[in-house]
């Protein structure tokens, strides 16, 4: 790895120590951002693996995560391919490290998440993961993914999640272990499941390419398994800090309404039965994270 290149993943991983997850604990922050430092020092050599595994990525308003993310999946054993998706054509694409199993594939015109799994679509698989670009999982978390993945191939699998009841969403259920209505933000899934997400799609006659755009790409894939999907508590994990910042399908007004439709749709599709197993994760406090981190998803959008 050129020196230029190592500095650049270095610095990015250096700047997620100034922010904590609310999953996390400040000693498990710590940990976790040692963690992706030394993943970031290493050359991402390809490596045996018990299973191929194809990881895709979006690239669209924070590029500056692209890098580093690539970098960590192309250290995973087992890794054939890397895909990232640029999404938004008016931005340069991200710079990223010189690889044979790199695949970037830059979109004609803005696009939604979706995308993540049109790109897969001639890929062979067998198994898949699909990461946000604002979370960082180490090379060690996401081998122990794919595991859960393999070993219970029928149904997705994830770290994040929500569940439904009363007309609610429970949101960001993590660090836990167990069954969700929802996966958010990691998706372990197998090629039989990314073809039945084609399958709802033509059921649910979602043809338009405006609508696919701003289609919450999550709740079809959390139903494309025989049951729920699961998630799992594979240790702490980095956040971005503009992880939340405006502007995301989730954060829009009319948000919860479309969310709600597309899932009772699917429901009465599938006729998919009360949860048994329901995950039960930490309490999620919303502060305080470091408090000299305040300014840093401000800091972090203008990059």
């Amino acid at each position: 790895m050129p020196d230029l290149e190592r500095l650049r993943l270095l610095a990015r991983a250096s700047r997620l120590f100034a922010f904590r997850a609310v999953s996390s604990t400040f000693a498990e922050n710590r940990s976790a951002a040692r963690q992706l430092l030394r993943a970031a020092a290493r050359d991402a050599l390809p490596e045996p693996g018990p299973v191929p595994i194809t990881i895709v990525l979006l690239s669209y308003r924070r590029p500056w995560n692209t890098p580093l993310q690539a970098h960590v999946c192309l250290s995973v054993p087992g890794i054939t391919r890397v895909i990232v998706s640029h999404n938004d054509p008016a931005r340069a694409p991200p710079r990223l490290p010189e690889d044979p199993r790199l695949r970037l594939v830059v979109q004609p015109r803005e696009s939604g998440p979706i995308t993540r799994y049109q790109v897969l679509r001639d890929e062979p698989g067998p198994w898949f993961v699909a990461i946000d670009d604002d979370l960082f999982l180490s090379p060690l978390q996401l081998t122990q993914l794919v595991r859960r993945l393999v070993e219970h191939p029928e149904v997705p699998h994830g770290v994040h999640g929500q569940l439904w009841k009363n007309g609610q969403f429970t949101d960001n259920v993590t660090r836990a272990d167990g069954e969700v209505d929802l996966l958010n933000r990691v998706y372990a899934f197998s090629a039989a499941q990314l073809a039945r997400y084609f399958e709802l799609l033509a059921l649910l006659e979602l043809t338009d390419e405006a609508v696919l755009r701003r289609l919450d790409d999550d709740i079809v894939l959390s139903f494309c398994g025989s049951e729920r999907p699961r998630i799992h508590d594979l240790g702490p994990m980095l956040d971005c800090p503009s992880e939340r910042r405006r502007g995301a399908l989730w954060r829009r007004k009319d948000a919860l309404e479309r969310r709600t439709q597309l899932l009772s749709r699917l429901e009465a599709l599938t006729e998919r039965g009360a949860c048994a197993d329901a995950a039960v994760g930490r309490p999620l406090v919303k502060g305080p994270r470091w408090f000299w981190s305040w300014g840093r998803a401000r800091s972090d959008e203008q990059s």
